[in-house]
């Protein structure tokens, strides 16, 4: 029986024998004739025969030492530069001292293995041929801000196919150029370079609609920061008071409690969840756990207990408006008759100068504001205001409010008729807040309403991206571009595509 014939059925084994757990085996190729290396003429006339000396492996517990002697040719092709060449096998690299699937395991096996070694033979792991029709494509940083690379993935199997030393237009026409067969659709962000090159070789691209809707909130800030003071006074003085929100009651803790734990229960017997409850009344879901329960009462208020003091609050309030000091009206309510603590005088007129006070104003912030416009409908309890009161005292924010709306219903309903509709209208780009936006968007409208025709996103892609920067720093910044190449092409295969 042959022990080698795993590797190779040509090899006729001439000796064998096991030590320390390595088995040594001698052979011998059986061959009539190779092709020349060089010109890749067949040639059959033997010159001799070489010596070369592999490891290699059976299985976790089984390693080979092979000595196979292998035949070196005569080439018969008078142009070729080659005379004599030896007999390369496929399963071994020429002048390697190890099979090829012993290359990829050496570190399992535990071989001793130099540094430089090891990275000579990552360096020789065969890298996957690119074969895409639709690839997604985003740029990563070698050094933020000064150095950026491209990564492309496959859209089918969100799995990195190439990458690419730079983000120019340039390297990834080349690459597009050299390809077997070229892809039929490209989902990018909107980096101009990537699309220009795309573009140019008649691939469709397709807009990421994250990227899109990122765009279009960073619109809404830079209008809210050029329209929208940093403080919105909430119902000032001779101000509309359309759009504010009702104040919340303030009677006792029980009365204001009672609704709340009656619109949580019904809300719990219609079926919803308790962290659903939680989310929409802004509770936690603790306590809406507790005020599901329907033996669940609010407890009464606690009885303030009476005072020695509370028949000299009259006399106590004059002091206060007489600004009297606390030793003062101390002194003053003794001569009174109080017999209480100073404690107590020191309490109550501090709460006195509190009911004296006027009331603060309340504002809003304009990230608050930002907020309010985005999210409509969907407002939270504790809103002061709504969105009616903003677009009333600041009109320069209707046509934004109504194109920012638009555009994200027309972008979640892949509704390319209603998009460009909007990036046309005479309004939206006569407005000062939206004029830059929308030319960008002009400039490039089929890839833009690609969005809304195809499914194609990039977020798998920017799932790679930070599976890349977590190789990087498990390098240490050591590896070159090549290393870092082959390791994040050459990923285990994909369970659903074994056989």
């Amino acid at each position: 029986m042959n022990e080698l014939e795993f590797l190779d059925d040509r090899l006729c084994v001439t000796s064998a024998h096991s030590h320390d757990g390595v088995r040594h085996c001698a052979a011998r190729l059986v061959s009539s004739g190779a092709c020349c290396p060089d010109c890749g003429r067949f040639c059959h006339r033997r010159h001799s025969f070489t010596t070369r000396r592999l490891k290699d492996f059976s299985g976790i517990h089984q390693v080979f030492r092979l000595n196979i002697q292998v035949p070196k040719w005569f080439c018969d092709n008078s142009i070729c530069q080659r005379s004599i060449f030896t007999e390369r096998l496929p399963w071994a690299i020429s002048h390697s001292r190890r099979t090829l699937r012993t290359e990829r395991v050496t570190t399992v096996l535990g071989f001793r293995i130099s540094h430089d070694t090891l990275l000579r033979v990552l360096r020789r792991v065969p890298v996957p041929s690119p074969c895409a029709e639709v690839i997604g494509i985003d740029d990563f940083a070698f050094k933020k801000g000064h150095r950026y690379g491209t990564i492309i993935c496959d859209a089918t199997t969100h799995r990195p196919i190439d990458l690419l030393r730079t983000r120019e237009a340039d390297m990834l026409k080349d690459w597009l150029v050299n390809l077997e067969k070229r892809p039929i659709r490209a989902s990018v962000d909107r980096f101009p370079a990537y699309q220009e090159a795309l573009l140019d070789q008649d691939i469709v691209v397709v807009s990421d609609r994250f990227h899109l809707v990122d765009n279009l909130w960073r619109c809404l800030n830079s209008i809210c920061q050029r329209v929208i003071p940093s403080r919105i006074p909430v119902n000032p003085k001779g101000a509309v008071s359309y759009g504010l929100k009702p104040q919340h009651p303030t009677g006792p803790e029980n009365e204001t409690k009672r609704p709340l734990v009656e619109r949580v229960q019904s809300m719990h017997r219609q079926g919803m969840s308790l962290n659903a409850i939680a989310q929409m009344l802004s509770l936690n879901w603790r306590t809406v756990k507790k005020y599901s329960d329907p033996a669940y009462e609010p407890s009464p208020p606690k009885r303030q207990r009476p005072h020695l003091i509370d028949r000299f609050m009259p006399q106590l309030r004059e002091c206060v408006r007489n600004r009297y000091t606390l030793q003062e009206t101390d002194a003053h309510l003794r001569q009174l008759g109080y017999r209480g603590s100073f404690g107590a005088v020191r309490h109550r007129s501090r709460d006195a100068r509190r009911e004296g006070l006027p009331k603060p104003q309340v504002f809003v912030s304009r990230k608050d504001a930002c907020r309010l416009l985005w999210q409509w409908p969907v407002t939270k309890t504790d809103d002061a205001i709504d969105v009616s009161y903003l677009l009333v005292r600041y009109e320069d924010l209707a046509i934004p409010f109504c194109f920012i709306q638009g555009f994200r219903e027309a972008i979640r309903e892949r509704d390319a008729g209603h998009l460009l509709s909007l990036i046309t209208n005479p309004q939206v780009t006569s407005h000062p807040g939206l004029k830059r936006f929308v030319g960008r968007l002009k400039q490039n409208v089929e890839v833009i309403l690609a969005a809304c025709q195809f499914e194609e996103s990039n977020g798998y892609v920017e799932g790679n991206v930070n599976r890349l920067k977590m190789m990087k720093r498990l390098m240490y910044g050591r590896g070159n571009f090549d290393l870092l190449r082959i390791r994040v092409l050459c990923r285990n295969p994909d369970p659903s595509c074994a056989h």
